[in-house]
């Protein structure tokens, strides 16, 4: 399973959202994680709502476990190019988008449980669908991901436990 931190955030929203050292925290704690990216005149930026932060490209291409949510057309056309091998997608009000790596990127607003995807911010009230699925996704991306990879590991835990039993 993946567990991406959202925009760096690990225990809640934060002041530190996209900034690049709370990106390099999270992958040094062993996250992936979901950033924010503008290109304007060939510079690079992370932030959400506008280019905050600057960054130089070799910062995505050598950070691993980035799942780049491009926010203007010029970084979608640059990240996406093939020799560099990133794991990029945009979405705006759509339900579901496929990034670049083939991995369905599930919004909120989809509601409703979808196995072989990636649940965006399963503590939204518009998702339908039983917290035990959560250890059914491929991939959980969250604001609060140190809550959620806890609850699926000991949720997979306990569900392990109870099929031994029932073989047994």
């Amino acid at each position: 399973m993946n567990f991406i931190s959202h925009r760096g955030n690990l225990t809640g929203k934060g002041d530190r959202e996209n900034h690049p050292d709370q990106i390099k925290l999270c992958v040094d704690q062993g996250y992936e994680v979901e950033i924010d990216v503008w290109a304007i005149n060939d510079k690079f930026f992370l932030g959400h709502d506008n280019a905050q932060y600057p960054i130089d490209f070799m910062f995505l291409c050598n950070t691993p476990g980035l799942w780049i949510h491009c926010k203007n057309i010029e970084a979608l056309r640059i990240c996406k190019l093939p020799y560099y091998n990133l794991n990029c997608f945009s979405i705006d009000k759509d339900d579901f988008v496929v990034t670049t790596r083939g991995n369905i990127w599930l919004s909120p607003t989809y509601q409703e449980f979808y196995k072989q995807s990636i649940c965006v911010m399963p503590e939204d009230t518009r998702w339908h669908f039983s917290k035990e699925q959560l250890a059914d996704f491929d991939g959980i991306c969250s604001d609060n991901i140190y809550h959620y990879k806890n609850y699926v590991t000991n949720l997979r835990r306990r569900r392990g436990t109870h099929e031994r039993k029932e073989v047994l």
